[in-house]
């Protein structure tokens, strides 16, 4: 007897194969490492121990600062994989694996949606194929095996729900599904975007796509005139659209017409812009040309278009992508689906390819846009005319063909001392690359002296920024040898150092190894030297990375030895209103753990008058605060006995 298996099976047996051999190629790469912004957003995991309270939770979830919002749902998120900070990132990795398959299954029911509201006449395998395209796309290989991108992974689950809960509320109300069926579905569309707009903020751009979305369906013929829907339109789609639109014009007009920059990058809005062309130009290159390797995370030395002719690719690319999108406006009706993901791609990088000052280049900016080209590529395998064995064949082969690239470049992701080497040579001129290696290498065996060579070659492609060159004598302290005439140059060139997010760290990190005699590089007094240097800089002003330098300024005197100074900087300099109050708790502690007990006291007691004032803290850390307190008392209560 021969089985016999409908279209509609089929699909879903193929689709069904493709998830798991995706799982298979992924979890080669899951004994990664930690990376670049892991160690900023991932680290309060073990603030306060374990997470094994709720008030610990809550504390973790709503403290973030990874972006406007905090992203309190993505850190819900890392939360649930606590328990291997900061040694194993094998549970986060297979989270995102996870979560990618999941997207890719949404992917499906959107895709799906959209084509079949469209009229498409094989709407199922289209969606498939181009669910498929993006499961086993290796441009993503960047984002579901780098910790932190979780962010813009579960922006895209939320966001797909988000379309999933509009296509219900549409049909229920064109379509008179019911009054109740209507109202769930609108509420949905609240719900999962307020969720996607916690896990990351380029969540704001779904009134985009919703609008772009309802344009694809006038192009093939739709036109209803339910005025419930028309109104609700307005809700949903044209005033968030309009504010959207205002906010960025706004940033905008206030950066050309001021002529003002962002302080924290080396480039102007005018120049970030520019770049944007060619940057969005690789990474349409990227996708339809999958190299085996790339650079990883690293491009931190991207070349910035200084005018439209330097390079000439930036005007290139400015044509290309001007001719993109006039074209796919131009030929709207002809080609729908096609014009419809080519927007997708370009409405999708709308907030992060343009004024907003982030750095130029990264892979995961393209997770949620690159949908738009696998929308467009299943469109062209499945819809030009060929026999059907034919399809079948191009299907595979470009399936396979990804699936190849994207195990090899996962397997390099699992092996973090080969990475390392790897993204050095795909990006020679990264010093960030270089930092990475060194990392990697300074906790291998027999990798010190390959740890001070990268570093070494990061310092002089930084163009001897004084912060990468600490860096060096940071992770080489054992080894490292800073002469006096070296010290002299970085006293004198830290007031001048190009902002750098890690410096507060950085110095955090230092002073421990100094204390403890671990860093025969860096004396004491050079220490402070150093840092009364580094707290000099303009850059800094207005930033976390003063009090953090501060603090450590205020530590440092506490720790060798000037105790007297030390409390004085803590009791007279701070200003409690604006100082975080886990900060205070952790100067209190420091205090009381070195036999000032009454300054402790004064110091928390001061911290927690300012929020009997002015609440800015949660009740978990006020409580926890108000313990130290009375732990300090009984100290003080014992010796006076």
């Amino acid at each position: 007897m021969r089985l016999v298996l409908s279209p509609s099976r089929l699909t879903a047996f193929s689709t069904c194969g493709v998830l798991i051999v995706t799982a298979f190629a992924y979890f080669g790469g899951v004994h990664g490492t930690f990376l670049l912004d892991d160690y900023g957003t991932l680290p309060p995991l073990g603030q306060w121990g374990e997470i094994d309270t709720y008030a610990k939770l809550k504390e973790y979830v709503l403290g973030g600062f990874a972006g406007p919002t905090g992203r309190p749902v993505a850190l819900f998120s890392f939360a649930l994989n606590a328990q291997t900070w900061p040694v194993e990132p094998v549970g986060f990795l297979v989270t995102n694996i996870l979560v990618h398959l999941i997207n890719a299954t949404l992917l499906f029911a959107v895709v799906y949606r959209v084509s079949k509201l469209a009229g498409h006449a094989n709407a199922l395998v289209l969606s498939s194929v181009a669910a498929c395209i993006w499961m086993v796309h290796p441009m993503h290989v960047s984002t579901v095996l780098y910790v932190v991108q979780r962010m813009a992974m579960l922006e895209v689950t939320f966001n797909l729900l988000t379309l999933l809960a509009y296509f219900s509320f549409r049909s229920s109300i064109v379509g008179g599904g019911g009054v109740s069926r209507a109202v769930l579905g609108f509420m949905g569309v609240g719900f999962f975007a307020l969720l996607a707009v916690g896990s990351k903020e380029t969540a704001i751009l779904i009134p985009l796509q919703l609008l772009l979305i309802e344009m694809l369906l006038r192009w093939t013929g739709e036109r209803i005139v339910n005025k419930p829907f028309l109104v609700t339109k307005w809700v949903i789609i044209y005033i968030p659209t309009l504010v959207v639109t205002f906010y960025l014009g706004e940033k905008w007009l206030h950066y050309f017409v001021t002529g003002e920059s962002h302080q924290v990058r080396e480039f102007t809005v005018a120049e970030r812009q520019l770049t944007q062309f060619r940057v969005v130009g690789d990474y349409l290159g990227m996708f339809f040309i999958p190299k085996l390797q790339t650079s990883g995370v690293f491009h931190d030395a991207y070349p910035i278009s200084k005018s439209l002719f330097s390079p000439v690719s930036t005007l290139i690319w400015l044509v290309a992508h001007s001719l993109l999108i006039v074209g796919a406006v131009i030929f709207r009706k002809r080609f729908a689906v096609v014009c419809f993901g080519v927007l997708w791609f370009y409405i999708n990088h709308v907030l992060e390819s343009t004024v907003i000052q982030l750095e130029l280049k990264f892979e995961h900016r393209n997770y949620l846009p690159s949908i738009g080209l696998c929308v467009v590529l299943a469109w062209v395998v499945c819809c030009i005319p060929m026999r059907e064995q034919a399809r079948n064949v191009v299907i595979g082969a470009v399936l396979m063909l990804l699936m190849v690239v994207l195990y090899l470049r996962a397997s390099l992701w699992g092996n973090p001392a080969i990475a390392a080497e790897v993204w050095v040579k795909e990006n020679p001129n990264s010093y960030r690359a270089l930092e990475h290696a060194a990392r990697i290498f300074s906790h291998s065996s027999n990798g010190e002296q390959r740890a001070r060579e990268y570093l070494q070659k990061a310092v002089h492609l930084s163009g001897n920024d004084p912060v990468v060159e600490l860096k060096l004598y940071n992770y080489m302290c054992t080894t490292a040898e800073l002469r006096p005439s070296d010290l002299e140059s970085l006293v004198e060139r830290f007031p001048k150092a190009p902002m750098n997010w890690q410096v507060g760290e950085l110095f955090g990190s230092l002073l421990h190894k100094v204390y403890a005699g671990e860093c025969s590089a860096v004396s004491e007094s050079a220490y402070i030297s150093l840092l009364q240097s580094a707290l000099k800089n303009r850059r800094y002003r207005s930033t976390r990375i003063r009090l953090q330098l501060w603090d450590s300024l205020a530590s440092a005197n506490l720790l060798f030895g000037e105790k007297d100074k030390a409390v004085f900087m803590f009791l007279n300099e701070l200003n409690y209103s604006r100082t975080p109050l886990g900060v205070i708790m952790k100067q209190a502690i420091l205090l009381a753990s070195h036999g000032e007990l009454v300054a402790a006291r004064t110091h928390l007691k001061r911290a927690l008058a300012a929020q009997n004032n002015k609440k800015t803290e949660s009740d978990y850390l006020i409580t926890q605060a108000e313990e130290i307190v009375l732990n300090i008392e009984r100290e003080l209560y014992d010796e006076n006995e």
